[in-house]
């Protein structure tokens, strides 16, 4: 073959080339939305942008199994819920109030360990960090067999338990409670000491908190309920009063035997718990308007702060909340299955109740609540310093990919409002190992099942349509890679361009991403050929939370001389652009 006819040929197979990259160019950027061209969403980060700590505390969980604590590298556990109320840690024996009959059980295994125990030893075996329930409302669980309402005792009830039918559920055939039981059938009243006690051979057993025992004492678990989940020993509705005199001397005693421990509280339920007093019925009532009208956890925080001043140390270091959108549409986001099509959109969207001042409660609160902030903002005024914590809460539906959307969506923005603490309910092995729930954790916590997670520091990260994309982003803690989280909210795919700032990325753009199409399992994607320090595109299956993992061009410099001087080498030319667009 001459000459003239080799330099024919290498033309026209660069020819070739290019054009297959325009082509792959043009339908990228052509992708279709349901039928019609896509819009190009555009994705801005900037690494020097809104930069803030993440917590390693906001991915915490309830009753976590030591397996799930290690795979997701959990730095939180919490032992809570309302069965904790009743907890008698010298029996091990517990009642579970309303929810279930109000029977006491037994918590006792072969193992010759005590629940609380076990739950502290696994958590430490896992280095991860315990939240223990000191229980407040006076009476515990005086065994493992006993129940609130014999049927035989006070009569035939509207439901009775399938395991124990002397069991009733404290309703009369009429739908009328049962009122005037006796509180000894099934407790036993105890007071400040026996919690002390507990809280010694806690840290007799396993440390102080500075010494890797326990760190977080909660005092009690939604008191604001108890005339409602433990009605049968507390049927009267909590006051403001009481709820501050026995978290200062429940705090106190916790405090006095371990100083180096963190005290959270007042673990209230959810939205009418923040601002009004269950003696009024979580409305404006008498309670409140004897407390100078002041919202419940204003005044508890003012109240808490003068505590501390009195006795000389802090008391309260953790204001704990629980969250569960009270968004719905005929049925609850939370509370009632997966649901339509309507309530799943609806679940992903009320996430925004968590910062969104912008975004009217789609429920029977119909304002904003911007949760986050609102909290800061209360702490702010009335008791600066102390930490904010979310220790319940949940979208729903763990089994949908509306949840695992939900779920990633709330851990971005506990990351990027500078959320303190959060656990989510409920972690067990049965509700929570291997469901959508589990995977939008583990894109944040182990994406590619060898430890990689996103960063340990927050930075700017703005969507040019947030209602159909969102992106969070973080550094690591050398600032050497980049972390993107991008979640595809619609069912349809999208196209996004990102573009970055004030970071130089180099090398290969590693792609991790979990979808509805298969709910087992995050899938490692091809790479991303970044050309350009200033963005590529991105193509996002519908219903997908995509993680992307960016390294800085100062570790890969030599990597990209070597690899564009073979191009040269070739061609004569710089390399061609096929998968990403890029700006010189």
């Amino acid at each position: 073959m001459d000459c003239l006819m080799r330099r024919r040929l290498h033309w026209l197979f660069a020819g070739i080339v290019l054009l297959a990259s325009f082509s792959a160019a043009y339908s990228l950027c052509s992708a279709r939305i349901g039928g019609s061209p896509s819009r190009v969403i555009e994705l801005a980060v900037d690494a020097k942008a809104n930069v803030r700590r993440i917590s390693p505390y906001i991915y915490g969980l309830n009753f976590a199994s030591r397996r799930t604590l290690e795979e997701l590298g959990i730095k939180l556990n919490r032992y809570g819920g309302n069965r904790s109320t009743r907890y008698n840690w010298q029996l091990d024996v517990t009642n579970t109030g309303a929810d279930y009959f109000f029977q006491n059980i037994s918590l006792q295994k072969d193992d010759g360990l005590k629940d609380y125990q076990r739950f502290i030893d696994d958590n430490q075996r896992a280095d991860t960090d315990s939240i223990v329930t000191i229980p407040m409302i006076g009476w515990v669980a005086r065994d493992g067999s006993s129940s609130g309402f014999s049927i035989i005792k006070y009569g035939l009830q509207g439901k009775a338990s399938p395991e124990r039918p002397d069991a009733g559920n404290g309703v009369d055939r009429d739908g009328r409670m049962i009122r005037g039981n006796e509180p000894r059938d099934t407790s036993l009243e105890v007071g400040v000491e026996f919690q002390k006690a507990w809280v010694r051979d806690i840290v007799s057993t396993f440390g102080t908190a500075a010494e890797g025992g326990v760190k977080f004492y909660a005092l009690d678990n939604e008191p604001c309920l108890w005339h409602r989940i433990h009605r049968d020993v507390h049927p009267q509705p909590a006051t403001y009063d009481e709820l501050l005199d026995l978290s200062v001397r429940y705090a106190r005693a916790i405090k006095e035997v371990d100083p180096s421990c963190q005290v959270m509280g007042p673990v209230v339920y959810g939205w009418g718990a923040y601002f009004y007093s269950p003696a009024d019925g979580f409305k404006r009532g008498q309670d409140r308007a004897g407390h100078s009208d002041a919202p419940f956890l204003e005044w508890y925080l003012r109240r808490m702060r003068e505590a501390e001043a009195r006795v000389g140390f802090r008391l309260l270091d953790v204001l704990d909340i629980h969250y569960y959108p009270e968004a719905r549409t005929d049925k609850r986001v939370v509370f009632d299955g997966a649901g339509d099509d309507a309530l799943k959109e609806l679940r992903v969207r009320s996430v925004r109740s968590l910062w969104d001042a912008g975004y009217e409660d789609e429920s029977y609160i119909k304002q904003a609540v911007r949760l986050i902030p609102r909290m800061k903002e209360i702490i702010a005024r009335n008791y600066p310093g102390t930490k904010l914590s979310i220790s319940e809460y949940s979208w729903g539906a763990y089994e949908d990919i509306s949840c695992a959307l939900a779920q990633a969506e709330a851990l971005g923005v506990f990351g990027r409002e500078g959320l303190d603490m959060a656990s989510y309910w409920i972690a067990t092995d049965r509700r929570f190992y291997g469901t959508p729930t589990y995977f939008a954790f583990r894109i944040f916590r182990n994406f590619d099942g060898k430890g990689g997670r996103f960063g340990d520091t927050s930075i700017g990260a703005t969507s040019s349509d947030d209602e159909r994309v969102s992106i969070y982003s973080s550094l690591s803690q050398d600032s050497k890679e980049m972390y993107l989280v991008v979640i595809n909210k619609t069912r349809d795919a999208s196209t996004a361009r990102v573009k970055l700032r004030n970071f130089g990325a180099g090398g290969e753009v590693e792609r991790y991403c979990y979808s509805g199409d298969d709910l087992k399992e995050i899938k490692r994607m091809p790479s991303l050929q970044l050309e350009s320090q200033q963005g590529f595109n991105l193509s996002l299956p519908g219903h997908s939370i995509t993680l992307l993992r960016l390294q800085s061009n100062t570790i890969l410099r030599s990597t990209f001389d070597v690899r564009q001087n073979v191009w040269r080498s070739m061609f004569g030319v710089r390399r061609l652009i096929f998968n990403v667009e890029c700006r010189t």
